[in-house]
Parts: structure tokens; C-alpha cells; sequence
């Protein structure tokens, strides 16, 4: 019954985004299965599955071990914890477990690997620079959050200089841009994105590189890093006056998020108190 759906959805998002994202993925991932294998799937898959082969699926990965239970409310956490474990507790395996496949080797590049890809539906032209490595999630703690804060402060940095190359230069050929820093899958991600005004591709990415490595070579200035820091200080603040304003779900996405990545959970209290000496 939710075949057609499924092939429906299929349809409805293979637009240039997900073909534009496909290219970048396959660049990005060589030597891995990551960019055959997004979640939605491919036509000759979906057309393909029976029961048997999904049953099979649900049994060997929804499983108690890999389970993360959430609970965020109004309520007595002892009675729940025990609710939990009446309602729950029997919760069993439906099969054998089966190794958790793997992504491939990551092929590393002894050159920069350029893609271009032109989609004549796609809304502008995007610019992506990465580096990506293969990195296991830092574990959590005072140092890897000091880590975190300091890439914060220096993307804030080359943010406020590219916005201002086009706020001030008419003739910057970007609309936009910014550094980035990530985990995700077993790999390391850092480098720059922006949106280059048409036709101007090419001199987008020179800017882009230029700002990049001079920020690499010379850091911020005083100034720069002092409104950075002020801004994050803020920021700090801000969530503490606004702690008990948050929703539900957002409690529970936070909940969630850090169990899914072996973080501490920290109130906003506790942030403050953690990184305002170091900023």
C-alpha cells in the first residue's frame, strides 16, 4: 500500500537540490557507499522490496539495544522510570542481530577533486571547498568542547568578513558565504560554501580561498575576535533568561541529540559556567 507513496516522494524530491547533493556526496565520499545509498532509496529498490526482505530489516536494526527513549514532561520521573520498565522491560529481540554495515574505505585524494555540475533547475550557483578525513567523534569533555568554541569563534569571523565584502564591494561576486566544521559518519569535515552571483563562479571561489587561507595564516584581528566573543557571550546569557521557556520537544531533541552522540547534557546554566572563562 505505501509502495506508490514511496515512489510518489521518490519523484517529488528529485529535484536539482537532491541531484546537486548526490554529485557532492559522491565527490566527497569516494570509496564509500555514502552516496549510493541516501534514505529515500532508488526506484529499482523500492519497486523491488517485499515483506520478507522489510521484515527481515526490522528485525535485525529496531532493536532494544539501539533503542534511545525519551521522556520530557510535566511529570514524576521515578514513576515513569518504573513505568517504563513495566511497559518495556519484556521488549525482546525479534531475530538475530546482524554487523552494522560498513560505509567503505575512504578514498583519499593526492589532489584537489573538482566537480562541477550544471542542473538547469537549480535556483543559483553554490560553491562547496571540503576536507573530509576519517575521524572518529571526539569524546566529550572540557577539551573537545574548548575545540568546539574556538572553530565557532574563527567561523564567526570569516562570516562577518565575507559579509562584509558584500555588503560593502558592488562588484563581490559572492551573495554569501561562511566556514564550517563537522562529524558525521566516522568523518571529519572543515571548509568553506558560499553562493556566487551569476556567472561569477569562478571568482567566487578566489575569494572564497583568498578569505580562507588568510585567516588560516593570520588569525583574527583583536577587534574581530572581541565581537566575537561578545556575541557568544550573549548568546550564553540569553539562554539562561530562556531556559524555562523551551518546549518540550526542543528538551527532548536536546535529550536525544546528546544521547545519540555520547554528550553530556548541560543546562544552560552549566554552559555558562563552562565556557564564559574560556571565551
Amino acid at each position: 500500500k505505501e509502495r506508490g507513496i514511496i515512489l510518489s516522494e521518490l519523484r517529488d524530491r528529485d529535484g536539482a537540490n537532491l541531484r546537486l547533493a548526490r554529485a557532492r556526496y559522491a565527490a566527497n565520499y569516494q570509496g564509500t557507499i555514502i552516496g549510493d545509498r541516501l534514505p529515500i532509496g532508488i526506484a529499482e529498490t523500492i519497486t523491488a522490496a517485499d515483506r520478507p526482505l522489510i521484515a527481515a530489516y526490522y528485525a535485525a536494526f529496531y532493536r532494544p539495544e539501539r533503542m534511545i527513549l525519551v521522556v520530557v514532561g510535566a511529570v514524576d520521573p521515578v514513576a515513569v522510570v518504573a513505568q517504563v520498565r513495566t511497559t518495556m522491560g519484556a521488549v525482546v529481540a525479534n531475530g538475530a542481530a546482524v554487523a552494522t554495515p560498513t560505509l567503505g574505505e575512504l578514498t583519499l585524494a593526492e589532489s584537489p577533486v573538482v566537480v562541477t555540475r550544471v542542473d538547469p533547475e537549480a535556483d543559483d550557483t553554490t560553491i562547496h571547498l571540503v576536507r573530509v578525513m576519517p575521524e572518529p567523534r571526539p569524546v566529550d569533555g572540557v577539551a573537545h568542547r574548548r575545540d568546539e568554541l574556538v572553530r565557532a569563534l574563527a567561523e564567526g569571523v570569516l562570516a562577518r568578513r565575507i559579509s562584509a565584502l558584500v555588503s560593502k564591494d558592488p562588484a563581490c561576486p559572492l551573495q554569501d558565504g561562511g566556514a564550517f566544521s563537522y562529524h558525521w559518519v566516522g568523518f571529519a569535515h572543515a571548509g568553506i560554501q558560499g553562493t556566487a552571483k551569476p556567472s561569477r563562479a569562478l571568482d567566487a571561489v578566489r575569494v572564497l580561498v583568498r578569505e580562507y587561507r588568510r585567516l588560516l595564516e593570520y588569525g583574527p584581528t583583536v577587534s574581530e575576535l572581541a565581537i566575537e566573543a561578545k556575541a557568544y557571550a550573549a548568546q550564553l546569557d540569553t539562554a539562561v533568561v530562556q531556559a524555562a521557556t523551551r518546549t518540550n520537544p526542543q528538551l527532548a531533541q536536546m535529550l536525544y541529540t546528546a544521547a545519540f552522540h555520547g554528550e553530556t547534557v548541560l543546562s544552560p546554566t552549566q554552559d555558562r559556567e563552562l565556557f564564559a572563562p574560556m571565551v
